[in-house]
């Protein structure tokens, strides 16, 4: 638990530790509130996902669009977690989990963006 403290004291007072993990988050909330704003909730099968080569190949019910950015949430909670256990682990390794999770972010909201468009627009 002592470890977990000085992480948190230590992350207040870095940003190049908090900077990425709020801009995952905040792009996290995005995603989220795209799914709530422009998919339709209903009990008909939905696309789910999109590629420009095959066009839609994945589709399932509504409540399935949601494990894309829970799991990005997950990732967003490894990665911030991470350093904890990897305190001796040099400031860029930490840095490059952190700004993973805001790629991976990125990723998915470009990916639903580009299904809305495709699909529901």
């Amino acid at each position: 638990m002592n470890k977990v403290r000085i992480f948190i004291a230590h992350l207040a007072q870095e940003p190049k530790i908090y900077l990425p993990l709020l801009t995952a988050l905040f792009l996290n909330f995005l995603i989220w509130v795209l799914i709530i704003w422009r998919l339709p909730m209903s009990a008909n099968w939905i696309p789910l996902h999109y590629s420009s080569y095959f066009g839609i190949d994945w589709i399932g019910p509504w409540i399935a669009i949601t494990h894309y950015p829970a799991v990005a949430l997950g990732i967003i909670i490894v990665n911030f977690l991470l350093p904890v256990w990897f305190t001796r682990a040099d400031r860029r390794f930490i840095s490059l989990l952190n700004w993973t999770a805001v790629l991976v972010q990125v990723i998915i909201f470009v990916a639903l963006i580009f299904l809305i468009i495709n699909y529901f627009s």
